[in-house]
């Protein structure tokens, strides 16, 4: 049994290709794409992190900041939540502190003053590694909160409230944005997004009225323009529900545009930018039971993300905007966009979440990436101009226990991990991409100086989907000659760390060398060698096999 193990070990270690025949029939799947038919100039939008705030005040997560700024030559938007909450940023334990700064503090008079030891330490790490944050203005503080006396005085029911006192709301936020000014700078504080609140939909984050929460963004929104008049400041980032959050957004927009300033009585309120989220799924992830054996864990289904639902809420909510008179150039940030909800369930609570470990998380992020700048060139007037994937690593778990993040305990990259290394090889002009034929094949293409890179993918939002693809792939490039490519993949035996720790037998404590051999597979990863290839009038033809949930990065480059 032990030599058998072993073999199959091995056989996870052979390159996919070399497994597979390179003679194949034509396929009924065709892709053209052409460099000089360029469609648009892209940003890298997908480059948005989330996660803990208080994670850049531990080694590790100042380690892991480092490897996501490292993945890509783009640089990153970091969303700095709950800045004016209480708290001591830290996430000790597997319930993570998701954010705080504690800069708000009250004397013994009942006088607020503030401390920004802590903010300064977060900020410090942040900004030095070149993160542009998106600064989270919210929870409220504890002694600032508007909550009844029968509320149980703990942060979670706390942080709901209105402001008891507007003013002490508004000095608050001037004196946040003045000290960054002062720390800073003007000309790095005026690159940063000051997001105002995060969800007010749901009542597990606002218990206030509606108008309450347009007085609170109003305050909050005079206080940034007062402390530096060039700052941009938006919201109100409600949920992906159609029914119950996309109202909530139109009204927000049309109170900022036309209706009656709570600060001064003007009318209106600035709007920068505009936000909101998008879920893979309308419904949180459960919690099941204590699946803590394979035998336990049979016969619990297999729950598959909507791709679908996410792409009919951001076109629901890009069309409600663009029909808003005033809202052309307003640009959209999606500040959490995500394969699903409930972050912290694991795999030995819920197995549905198997598929946060797996190839199939990395490449539904590549087919998101896909549709929301799809949906940029459909709706040019609100350009989406990032996706944040909120979440970084959560301490306090075992070996790939599946939350929602980029990283796993021993700071092991996750498969999905490897798509911001993926996509931050794309280049920034997007060129036409056609394909015909079976509909899970898709992707886009990118130029660069003379080179060309296009991503491919097979996904198909089955988490069960087995089926191995075939596409001929046609690239026309500037001029005839030599190209040398470069194919990168992400699949269940490329760029896969999570598969050689299942052909262990998942050891939750591993050996060092087991360890070792583990985290030597967590990067991206090349699926053949480099090539060189003679381009015959100005044209090659690729023949691919794309396994299922599988994604190729194909760049070419003339050879000098």
């Amino acid at each position: 049994m032990k030599s058998f193990r072993n073999i199959f070990v091995l056989m996870l270690l052979i390159p996919f290709n070399s497994l597979l025949s390179h003679s194949q029939s034509p396929s009924s799947i065709s892709i053209h794409t052409d460099y000089a038919a360029v469609i648009d100039t892209i940003s890298p939008i997908w480059n948005g992190i989330g996660g803990s705030t208080g994670l850049a005040m531990t080694p590790q997560g100042e380690r892991l900041l480092q490897r996501i700024v490292d993945s890509s030559l783009y640089p990153y938007y970091k969303r700095i939540w709950g800045i004016t909450a209480n708290g001591t940023a830290v996430p000790f334990t597997a319930q993570a502190d998701w954010g705080s700064t504690n800069v708000y503090q009250v004397d013994k008079d009942g006088n607020p003053f503030y401390d920004f030891t802590l903010f300064d330490q977060i900020l410090d790490v942040v900004l030095a590694k070149k993160f542009t944050p998106i600064m989270h203005l919210g929870d409220m503080p504890d002694s600032l909160s508007s909550a009844p006396k029968t509320v149980r005085r703990i942060k979670e029911n706390l942080i709901k409230y209105p402001p008891k006192d507007y003013i002490h709301w508004y000095d608050l936020i001037y004196n946040i944005v003045k000290h960054c000014v002062e720390r800073y700078g003007k000309e790095s504080v005026f690159q940063w997004k000051w997001e105002v609140w995060s969800e007010p939909d749901l009542t597990n984050y606002w218990m206030g009225t509606e108008e309450d929460f347009h007085k609170m963004y109003d305050y909050a929104a005079a206080a940034v323009k007062s402390a530096l008049p060039e700052a941009q400041v938006g919201g109100n980032s409600v949920t992906q529900s159609i029914k119950r959050g996309t109202p909530v957004l139109v009204r927000f927009i049309e109170h900022c545009l036309s209706g009656k300033n709570y600060k001064d009585g003007s009318v209106g309120a600035p709007l920068d930018f505009i936000t909101f989220h998008l879920k893979a799924t309308n419904f949180a992830i459960g919690k099941l039971g204590n699946f803590t054996s394979e035998k336990l864990a049979a016969g619990i289904p297999r729950f598959s993300p909507s791709l679908d639902f996410i792409k009919e809420c951001a076109s629901t909510n890009l069309a409600k905007i663009a029909a808003i008179p005033g809202t052309a150039g307003i640009p959209v940030f999606v500040t959490e966009g995500d394969i699903d909800i409930g972050l912290n369930v694991t795999t030995t609570e819920n197995p549905g979440v198997e598929y946060r470990n797996t190839e199939y998380h990395p490449v539904f992020q590549c087919a998101f990436a896909k549709e929301m700048l799809d949906l940029a060139m459909s709706y040019p007037a609100n350009p989406i101009q990032c996706l944040v994937f909120d979440g970084l690593f959560n301490p306090g778990f075992r070996l790939f226990e599946g939350q929602r993040t980029l990283f796993t305990t021993e700071e092991i990259g996750k498969p999905v991990f490897n798509f911001f290394s993926l996509m931050g090889k794309l280049g920034t002009e997007r060129i036409k991409l056609d394909r015909t034929g079976d509909t899970s094949i898709d992707g886009l293409a990118t130029r660069r100086g003379k080179g060309i890179q296009v991503m491919v993918y097979n996904f198909n939002q089955d988490v069960n989907d087995r089926e191995l693809k075939k596409a001929d792939l046609v690239v026309t490039l500037p001029s005839s000659g030599k190209y040398e490519l470069t194919h990168y993949r992400i699949d269940e035996n490329h760029s896969n760390a999570y598969t050689i720790w299942k052909s262990m037998g998942k050891p939750y404590n591993p050996t060092e060398a087991q360890l070792n051999q583990i985290k030597s597979r967590q990067g991206l990863e090349l699926y053949e060698p480099e090539k060189v290839i003679n381009a015959k009038e100005n044209k090659i033809t690729l023949a691919l096999q794309l396994p299922h949930h599988s994604v190729s990065l194909l760049v070419l480059e003339p050879v000098k």
